[in-house]
């Protein structure tokens, strides 16, 4: 519209109607006056321009707020998780101490007994696998549950900085933006200014010289003067004069117009180049908010497997736990059946011990005394019988020690024999738990390697990650302000909702304090009355109560039974359980002790404080 008025406007100088000059003013006021509307127009476009940018600003700090609250929401999601996984840790480190703890007493319960039956082989052999099995799990579980929070602390800390890039850089451009736009503001009112000052001239002028003009002119020069063109000139004047001013007005019209459509042209670049720039950013935020979202993903599935593999090793230690129980009792049922009948094999091995020195000749002389002793001949035949008899039995004695020790010797060798063959067997067993223990040392190398490689891939990828956030650190700093704002507002209004729920808190505990307390007071005043009521009918009625007439305690309301028996108060008469007739009171000249109620003891003893005031009574 602006090039179709300049074209307008140089034609008009190349080819001048013919016209009069009272007609061309018109016609360029005219023009002029659709020039003005064009331009109100333009600053009218440029306006809505702004607020649509505005919006889309304020659009885009929403989305961002609310991108920031979902991902503190993860991260304290994934601190509380953290934290949960390091008290499970922690559950199984004490569990594991625990265990440690009682193998080390087993041990010791072995160590104290000094034989192992064949019997029982099999069960500490088995015992020792579970025992070294559980070591095992617990010390992999610990270590990969370390592993495991290191990396859920390593990720909140990456999605924290992916954050701070996604925010300052938007920041800085929308901060950018609206001074551009209010720059490009202060040139369009600076324009419209300079622009409207030759037309105030030429309307200043027009009026001084219709002042001087003949008075058959007044009407047209006043007609004209509303609208900003010369008048005609008077009869006598030339005509050469009034289109001399119109051509200078329409000169500085026309440059005024062309730097308008310069400035024009200057802006719609700036602002096509501004609407890049903001495509570009969306593009690349876009983009890192897929792979924001990505890796978001790759954590929760990564959470979950880790809750899962920590559910199974729970399952799998608790079934280990209640193994090792049931091997726990069976190996002291075990033990305890070995010790009794170590003790019956003890009392046979001294029983036998007795025999075997009484049979090998212990109680009989020895050989050298034999052929040192004289030989005395016996003068008579029966003595003579009665010493091939003594000496029959006493060969008889010594074939059976003989005997006795060969067997024992045999036995010997068998025990020997089995007890080489327990220890070889022990040694194979420890063969084979070291060559277990160097395969898993050498899957843990592995394990650790590989781990290795993974830190090194995911510290080149942070790199990369810190490299792009340096890249775009320079565009968000407005918005983090007024991210800043709204978190001191958020963070002031739940001061003011924590005041009131402190307020609301307070004021509830006094409700129910004083709803207690009024309760108390109900329950006083009924007991207070009942006593009334016992006192004032005290005078007509025996005191002392008879126990068959009473089946539970008046103050607590319970039964009495065998164990809970029947107490006199020693003062009124009246029947109560022994806890509730706790209090004493001196009677007599020997001041002995006397078991009274609390009434009574509230009667009797001025200086002590009323039985209610501690505690409210029991209600009737």
């Amino acid at each position: 519209m602006q090039t179709s008025v300049y074209s307008m406007f140089r034609n008009f100088h190349l080819f001048p109607p013919p016209f009069a000059p009272a007609d061309e003013c018109k016609r360029h006021a005219a023009e002029a006056t659709a020039a003005r509307k064009e331009l109100e127009e333009a600053k009218a476009q440029l306006r809505i321009m702004e607020y649509s940018r505005e919006k889309d600003a304020e659009e885009q700090r929403n989305k961002v707020e609310d991108e920031n609250r979902t991902l503190k929401q993860l991260v304290n999601e994934t601190l509380d998780e953290s934290s949960c996984m390091r008290e499970s840790v922690q559950q199984l480190q004490d569990e594991n101490g625990r265990l440690l703890e009682e193998i080390r007493q087993l041990k010791e319960e072995l160590a104290d007994s000094n034989q192992v039956s064949p019997s029982l082989a099999k069960t500490v052999q088995q015992a020792k696998k579970i025992i070294l099995k559980l070591g095992a799990a617990d010390s992999s579980s610990c270590d990969n549950l370390e592993e495991s929070m290191r990396k859920v602390k390593k990720y909140a800390q990456e999605d924290a900085e992916v954050l701070r890039s996604l925010v300052v850089p938007l920041e800085e451009e929308i901060k950018s933006l609206k001074e551009k736009l209010r720059l490009a503001y202060e040139e369009i009112e600076t324009y419209s200014a300079t622009r409207d000052a030759p037309k105030r001239e030429a309307s200043s002028s027009s009026s001084s010289h219709s002042s001087h003009s003949s008075s058959s002119a007044q009407q047209t020069s006043a007609m004209l003067g509303m609208i900003g063109a010369q008048p005609a000139p008077p009869e006598g004047e030339p005509a050469e004069k009034p289109c001399e001013r119109c051509a200078a007005h329409e000169a500085a019209l026309a440059r005024q117009q062309e730097e308008e459509r310069k400035r024009t042209a200057g802006w719609e670049k700036s602002l096509e180049r501004l609407r890049e720039q903001v495509a570009k950013e969306a593009a690349l935020r876009a983009d890192l908010e897929v792979q924001w979202h990505k890796k978001r993903e790759e954590h929760k599935n990564e959470v979950q497997k880790l809750t899962d593999w920590a559910t199974e090793t729970e399952r799998a230690l608790d079934k280990l736990r209640r193994e090792y129980g049931q091997l726990k009792v069976a190996l002291r049922d075990e033990l305890q059946k070995l010790t009794q009948e170590r003790e019956h094999v003890c009392y046979r091995l001294n029983g036998l011990q007795q025999d075997n020195d009484f049979l090998s000749g212990k109680y009989v002389a020895s050989s050298d005394a034999l052929k040192d002793q004289e030989i005395n001949l016996p003068q008579s035949i029966e003595e003579l019988q009665e010493l091939v008899l003594t000496l029959h039995e006493n060969l008889i004695v010594t074939k059976a020690g003989c005997e006795f020790a060969e067997r024992k010797a045999r036995s010997m060798q068998d025990e020997v024999a089995l007890l080489q063959e327990q220890q070889h067997c022990r040694d194979r067993e420890a063969k084979k738990a070291e060559q277990h223990y160097h395969q898993k040392q050498h899957q843990l190398h592995e394990q650790l390697r590989k781990q290795q490689h993974d830190f090194q891939l995911l510290d080149s990828l942070r790199s990369e990650l810190e490299c792009a956030e340096v890249e775009h650190k320079k565009q968000n700093s407005e918005l983090r302000m007024q991210i800043i704002e709204l978190q001191a507002a958020n963070e002031r209004l739940d001061r003011q909702n924590g005041d009131l729920r402190s307020k609301m808190t307070v004021l509830q505990e006094d409700l129910a304090n004083n709803e207690a307390v009024q309760k108390d007071f109900v329950k006083l005043s009924q007991s207070l009355q009942m006593q009334l009521e016992k006192i004032r009918s005290a005078d007509t009625q025996v005191r002392w109560q008879d126990d068959d007439d009473v089946d539970q305690c008046p103050n607590c309301k319970k039964e009495f039974t065998v164990t809970r028996r029947k107490q006199h108060c020693r003062h009124c008469g009246t029947i109560y359980c022994q806890p509730c007739l706790g209090k004493s009171v001196p009677s007599g000249p020997n001041r002995k002790p006397a078991r009274v109620c609390d009434v009574c003891h509230t009667l009797l003893v001025q200086d002590t404080a009323p039985y209610f005031s501690r505690e409210p009574p029991q209600s009737p």
